[in-house]
């Protein structure tokens, strides 16, 4: 069986953020070998603004599951932990993204890999960084401490500079 190098984001805007990531990453060493987990960082709501602000971290978890198989366990720790969400982008106790699965490519309804928006996102960007700032977007072929620094700048593709963590 290949072993994976898998990159979960992970946030919580409801109740206790820091113990919902703890929570999650203790969860999560189930699943496989968790070798890395940056720094909590504080950051603004993206999307619907009206709610509280975030606790977003990512981890690096090595697994022999496919990504399929893994998204479904992700799917089942956020609703064991936070519940059923609200509604999309609302506010929530913890919600696991699968952003890097090795260097797979996919596009299908139920899985795009690498996430499709983790490039215009601060927070996920900034919290990759903490823990593997060489890794390389297998879309776009630039690190994630390159795609950060163009996003502070101003300069990723067309897209302005996020107000800040």
């Amino acid at each position: 069986m290949t072993i994976t190098a898998a990159y979960v984001g992970l946030g919580s805007n409801l109740g206790d953020g820091p113990d919902s990531l703890e929570r999650a990453v203790h969860t999560l060493r189930d699943l496989g070998t968790v070798d890395a987990v940056s720094p909590m960082h504080r950051t603004q709501p993206v999307g619907f603004a009206g709610q509280p602000v975030f606790s977003n971290a990512v981890c690096r978890l090595w697994t022999q599951q496919n990504p399929f198989e893994l998204v479904s366990e992700l799917i089942t720790i956020q609703r064991r932990i936070s519940g059923p969400r609200s509604f999309i982008m609302g506010p929530r106790a913890l919600d696991l993204d699968l952003l890097i699965f090795g260097t797979w490519v996919l596009d299908t309804p139920g899985l795009v890999l690498p996430h499709p928006r983790m490039a215009e996102r601060e927070f996920v960007l900034l919290s990759l960084a903490d823990i593997a700032p060489a890794l390389v977007h297998p879309v776009l072929g630039e690190t994630v401490l390159s795609l950060l620094n163009r996003l502070r700048s101003g300069t990723a593709k067309g897209r302005s500079p996020s107000p800040g963590v």
